[in-house]
């Protein structure tokens, strides 16, 4: 089943592999040593058949939560205003001259 599943990934992954016509499709299968049933489920795209096959009639689900907003607890404090004292001087050669 391992190799049945690789192929599927491999089959999934590849765009030039994924839209191949049957007959093509039927081309990659024929060499390989999968169960006939198995290799015309996949020729025909039967997710159902295959699922059954392979005994796997579990439906997996992936889901992605969205990340939680922060709590005002969570917040950090507002940063202080800056004061005119706070912020330095310029240089004098950072100073350009109008001219």
């Amino acid at each position: 089943m391992n190799n049945i599943l690789q192929l599927l990934q491999k089959l999934g992954e590849d765009a030039s592999l994924r839209h191949l016509p049957a007959t093509q499709l039927e081309q990659v299968l024929n060499p390989l040593d999968f169960d006939p049933a198995v290799k015309q489920a996949i020729a025909v795209k039967d997710n159902e058949k295959l699922a059954s096959l392979l005994l796997t009639d579990n439906k997996i689900v992936c889901m992605i939560f969205p990340a939680e907003e922060p709590t005002p607890s969570d917040k950090p404090a507002e940063e202080p205003v800056k004061q005119p004292s706070d912020t330095p001087e310029p240089a004098e050669h950072d100073i350009k001259k109008a001219g």
